[in-house]
């Protein structure tokens, strides 16, 4: 693989800009290369992979630490590390489906990470154990049995925020999260 395309987003700013690397970029110059596409103000910035917050080396390159296809990186000024590090989930939700006779549940786990906005930044988790068949058809999970996990996700989530939650927007975060889960992508981060 000669290039890869990834996004950067500043911490606490909701552009995020879309680009093609190099695959054998480091991330020091992927971070002088993000600051100058978002327009980032003067400062000391850390470039960290959003789906799970780990702090990039800038002297390793995309291919090393085996980045996959458009990830989000997160450019994140050094006097807003103690913030960034203390973004935790407010709840968590996990749902385990066994469809077989063993006790143990078999399957794998994935996790759904959402950025919450107003007021402060607050991160919320939901996790579910997928069976063979449903990693294959992940979207089947959600709405087998009229809907049922669809409106589990929905439910849990409107106790998470203030405000009503609208089924497009759980229809989106399903669809984005049923994608990478078909990859065999084991977490998503998504901003709702």
């Amino acid at each position: 693989m000669d290039d890869l395309q990834v996004s950067f987003q500043i911490y606490g700013d909701d552009i995020e800009k879309h680009k093609i690397v190099p695959y054998d970029l480091s991330f020091g110059e992927a971070l002088e290369e993000a600051q100058f596409i978002l327009g980032a103000p003067n400062g000391s910035y850390q470039l960290f992979l959003g789906r799970n917050k780990e702090a990039l080396n800038p002297l390793a390159t995309f291919q090393s630490s085996k980045i996959r296809p458009n990830e989000k990186l997160v450019l994140v000024a050094h006097n807003q590390l103690e913030s960034w590090r203390n973004i935790l989930p407010i709840q968590t939700h996990s749902v385990e489906v066994n469809t077989s006779a063993d006790p143990a549940p078999k399957g794998k786990l994935y996790a759904l990470f959402l950025t919450l906005s107003g007021g402060e930044v607050q991160q919320w988790k939901y996790s579910i154990l997928l069976t063979r068949f449903y990693e294959e058809h992940p979207h089947q999970f959600f709405t087998d049995d009229d809907d049922r996990e669809h409106e589990k996700l929905k439910e849990s989530l409107s106790q998470a925020i203030p405000r009503p939650v609208k089924t497009f927007e759980v229809d989106r975060i399903i669809r984005l999260w049923c994608e990478d889960i078909a990859q065999g992508y084991p977490s998503i981060s998504l901003k709702l």
